[in-house]
């Protein structure tokens, strides 16, 4: 398994208030508005979902984190028609840590930061860790890449996966 799903970590206690948790997941989701103006830019702008790194005891758990986060992307996609230029949108699991689980925007802006961005070393068209394919949500196609495993032996390096949806935004594959 690529994701680090806390084996690696001493025991945590038990995840009480799953229910409460999931729902302020979901309502944080819900409520996200995403509203470009004519004068927007993006520089890497990043939401995370998972603070508490609860992703890392079960895939069902970063899976339920996973949801949210792809419900803000078709939010995305849903307003892709008033982003004043090219964009990229796409959501990023980081391997070894839940918590830096998130969705990013980003765009030519003032700040001069790479645009496009495309991340080296990613293999496209993989499935999740959990072995489930993530072809579509929503009726929204995605593509999945995983990309290099990163850390050091002692923390056992982990793959972290790129997702994102053809449809919204630039893609984040080298075109060849």
């Amino acid at each position: 398994m690529d994701l680090d799903q806390g084996r690696s970590r001493s025991r945590r206690k038990q995840f009480r208030g799953k229910g409460r948790h999931f729902r302020r997941v979901r309502r944080l989701a819900d409520t996200l508005e995403i509203l470009p103006k004519a004068e927007s830019w993006w520089d890497h702008w990043h939401q995370h979902i998972d603070w508490s790194g609860r992703g890392n005891e079960s895939w069902r758990y970063r899976h339920e984190h996973l949801q949210a986060l792809l419900q803000i992307l078709s939010k995305v996609a849903a307003a892709r028609d008033r982003f004043p230029g090219p964009f990229q949108a796409w959501i990023y699991l980081e391997g070894g840590e839940a918590a830096g689980d998130g969705i990013f925007l980003h765009s030519a802006n003032p700040n001069g930061s790479r645009f496009p961005v495309i991340p080296e070393g990613v293999r496209w068209g993989v499935a999740l860790p959990s072995g489930r394919r993530l072809d579509a949500f929503q009726g929204l196609p995605l593509r999945v890449g995983r990309g290099p495993a990163k850390g050091t032996e002692e923390s056992l390096a982990q793959s972290s996966y790129f997702i994102y949806s053809p449809l919204v935004g630039r893609s984040l594959e080298q075109r060849s």
